[in-house]
C-alpha cells in the first residue's frame, strides 16, 4: 500500500496513477494551450507543481487555503483563494 497524507486525513492506497500523473498524462497527450488546475491538499500540490513544469505561464494554479493548507501550496499557487465557493466566483468571471 502506498501512504498519502492529506489533509486531516491518511490515505492507503493499492499503487497506481496520482492526480500529479494523471495532470501530465493529460498535458501530454491533449494538446492542450493552457490549463487551470486548482486544489487544497497534499497531492494537489504535486499536481499543481507539475503543470507548472510542463506548461510553464501558460498553467493557473490556484491554491484553496485554510488553516489546514499543506506546507508547499502557496509555493506552487499562482493565485490564492480561501474557499471552493471562491474558485468557482473566479470562473464564472470569464
Amino acid at each position: 500500500l502506498v501512504v498519502r497524507r492529506g489533509r486531516r486525513v491518511i490515505e492507503l492506497s493499492a499503487p497506481g496513477p496520482t492526480k500529479e500523473g494523471t495532470v501530465e498524462r493529460v498535458i501530454e497527450t491533449i494538446p492542450l494551450h493552457r490549463v487551470l488546475v486548482a486544489g487544497d491538499d497534499v497531492a494537489d500540490v504535486a499536481s499543481m507543481r507539475r503543470a507548472g513544469e510542463l506548461l510553464g505561464p501558460r498553467a493557473l494554479r490556484v491554491g484553496v487555503v485554510s488553516a489546514e493548507a499543506p506546507a508547499g501550496l502557496l509555493d506552487v499557487s499562482d493565485v490564492v483563494v480561501r474557499s471552493p465557493a471562491e474558485v468557482v466566483a473566479m470562473l464564472e468571471r470569464f
